[in-house]
């Protein structure tokens, strides 16, 4: 049973990223009965976790509240500050989701303190970008572009060339809301070969985001198309580099 409940969790997980939101659902519920049927709690906590990720890429954000008051509950019980990080994170997505900003902002920074707080920085990179996405979100441009190049800093001690596209992708939308749309471009494009390259994508609900900053006249600008352009030869590691050197 523990076997087949793991299995499951994967597939859902599968499901999740490719935005099969029922079968993503399903099969998480189905491993999450399993792991409660072997009294499994770490399992079942990893599960809860997931399905409050899940409601939020499948924009029912406001289904995400139950999952993480089980969630938060055992990883408190636990002492598993790893989880607790991980769920305070999940659901501020979903708060971010429904507009509650300052809400999400608190999870969110509460979810970076336990991280660091337990040894867990390198952990804290898909936290300090959705903190960023929040900040683009409310047009806090500054606070935005450094939380990005944080991010961007950690993604290559995790291999993370899927945050790596993400952090491009907002670092993009904050160049073209200053009016830089050949940055803008550049730096979109280097997040789109990312994806090409390397075989990973945005998720439609974070990608969705990003396209409504970079509508016309900014994407059909003659700055923009430049910075398209001269990104299908850039390195989009040295430029990631270059970002955060500015950074630090």
């Amino acid at each position: 049973p523990t076997a087949h409940a793991t299995l499951l969790m994967m597939a859902g997980l599968g499901s999740a990223y490719a935005e099969q939101a029922e079968a993503a659902r399903a099969a998480m519920t189905e491993a999450l009965a399993l792991f409660r049927e072997q009294a499994d709690e770490r399992s079942e906590l990893r599960v809860l976790n997931y399905l409050v990720g899940i409601e939020f890429a499948s924009g029912t954000p406001e289904r995400g509240f139950a999952w993480h008051e089980q969630a938060l509950e055992i990883a408190e019980r636990l002492g598993d500050p790893e989880q607790i990080g991980r769920s305070l994170h999940y659901m501020g997505e979903n708060l971010r989701e429904m507009g509650s900003y300052e809400q999400a902002a608190e999870l969110y920074i509460r979810s970076i303190e336990i991280l660091r707080a337990n040894g867990l920085g390198e952990r804290v990179s898909s936290v300090l970008h959705s903190l960023a996405d929040l900040r683009l979100d409310t047009r806090e441009l500054s606070a935005a572009d450094r939380l990005y190049r944080e991010a961007l800093a950690l993604s290559p001690r995790t291999k993370d060339v899927r945050m790596t596209a993400y952090c491009l992708a907002g670092l993009s939308c904050v160049a073209a809301c200053r009016g830089d749309k050949h940055n803008a471009g550049l730096l979109w494009g280097l997040a789109e070969r990312i994806e090409r390259e390397h075989g990973v994508r945005m998720l439609g609900t974070e990608r969705r985001r990003y396209e409504a900053v970079l509508v016309p006249p900014i994407s059909d600008s003659d700055g923009f198309r430049a910075g398209i352009t001269e990104a299908q030869d850039a390195d989009p590691t040295a430029v990631a580099l270059s970002l955060v050197g500015v950074a630090h």
